[in-house]
């Protein structure tokens, strides 16, 4: 029992490491400054799904079939083959990958932003926003310049310029907690937008979940046989 709650555990270990991180790191093999660039990454979601689909539709047909009707340690052994050739190939590519590296934390961002709205709540928001908030963007940032929105205003309070704020001779900010760029204040509201889509799908899964466990007791007391054939189909893919 140890070793299988252990074997459980590192498996959400790697899930939680691994499906987070893959679109980003596919994304960030491509420029989305240039058209081909864009291109290139729809182009790679359009693949990663494509290929995710039928790596699922495998393994709930041919790899449960081998499992329930052949042998349950060569039912294991096929995918996890399969799982280290896909590692091998992965790491053969490693010098030729783009390693974006890491600018900051962008939960550090976002409180930040919090923070400095907080500080400011006081402040009266300029006539013109666009022209009067601070708009600092680094030379070496890759992340894509989001337009102004009047969405969240008062989030707007923390990129007002006021006399306590000093601002580096490279155009950036002596203290990020006091005043933030319309770059940080608009991927704070980006978050804020998603989290109504994030909360639906929380209820979205849950019925998803109890949909497949019902499907297991349905398939339990079906007859499984295929015709007159002695093809019987297994219990997880029923």
């Amino acid at each position: 029992m140890t070793f299988l709650l252990s074997g459980f555990g590192l498996l959400v270990v790697g899930a939680s490491g691994t499906r987070p991180c893959n679109l980003a790191f596919g994304a960030d093999q491509f420029n989305p400054k240039t058209e081909s660039g864009k291109r290139a990454i729809s182009s790679f979601f359009n693949w990663y799904y494509f290929t995710f689909t039928f790596a699922m539709m495998v393994s709930l047909t041919v790899i449960v079939y081998v499992q329930s009707n052949v042998n349950w340690a060569l039912g294991l052994a096929i995918p996890t083959f399969l799982m280290f050739l896909s590692c091998a190939v992965f790491f053969i590519g490693t010098r030729i990958y783009v390693m974006v590296i890491p600018q900051s934390s962008p939960l550090t961002s976002m409180v930040q932003v919090i923070v400095a709205a907080i500080k400011k709540r006081k402040v009266e928001l300029p006539e013109q926003p666009l022209i009067s908030l601070f708009n600092h963007v680094p030379s070496n940032s890759i992340n894509s310049k989001l337009p102004y929105s009047d969405q969240f205003r008062f989030l707007n309070k923390a990129a007002i310029i006021t006399l306590e704020d000093q601002i580096k001779p490279d155009g950036s900010v002596a203290n990020p907690w006091r005043l933030c760029s319309i770059q940080q204040v608009e991927e704070v509201k980006c978050v804020l937008r998603v989290l109504p889509i994030w909360a639906a799908g929380i209820v979205y899964f849950i019925s998803i979940v109890q949909q497949q466990t019902f499907l297991v007791f349905q398939a339990l007391q079906s007859d499984r046989r295929l015709g007159n054939t002695g093809f019987l189909i297994p219990k997880k893919i029923a």
